[in-house]
């Protein structure tokens, strides 16, 4: 059997680093064909070759976490990577393999892999409804702190 291939898409490059560098330690055999730092690029890098998996971060500049995982529904398996829990359980009903929340902890990664060599033998999933209501989730969030009061 191949060695799994995944792409890393993270606008924050600590994070994005921090991420690679846990996969190589957790998973050696798991090849990280590209890390990408925006939407636009994580598209581009999907247009090759789909990897097996994709590691999405939720909000990042150009096309969202949630546009690059439309692209992918049905071609790769997915796992998003934010700050918002609100969102996962939804993620885990539509078919997504796993939710991660940043700062992401070794233990909580090793959980997301063994979800991921379970998934690998099947198909990935079609996440039409998931990012649907994500996206309309995302939409109604316009709430701004207009004033920070310090002494």
């Amino acid at each position: 059997m191949k060695a799994p291939t995944a792409i890393v898409a993270e606008d924050e490059p600590v994070l994005r680093e921090e991420l690679v560098e846990m996969l190589a330690d957790q998973w050696p055999e798991l090849a990280v064909v590209a890390q990408a730092a925006d939407g636009d690029a994580a598209a581009q890098a999907l247009a090759g070759a789909p990897p097996d998996i994709l590691f999405l971060d939720i909000e990042m500049p150009g096309l969202s976490g949630l546009e690059v995982a439309r692209r992918a529904s049905g071609r790769c398996h997915v796992v998003f990577v934010t700050a918002y829990d609100k969102y996962a359980v939804a993620a885990f009903e539509e078919g997504a393999v796993d939710y991660v929340m940043k700062p992401i902890s070794p233990a909580r990664l090793d959980a997301t892999i063994a979800r991921l060599k379970q998934r690998l033998a099947g198909p990935p999933a079609d996440l039409t409804g998931l990012l649907q209501s994500l996206a309309a989730t995302l939409g109604q969030r316009k709430e701004y702190l207009r004033w920070i009061t310090a002494s």
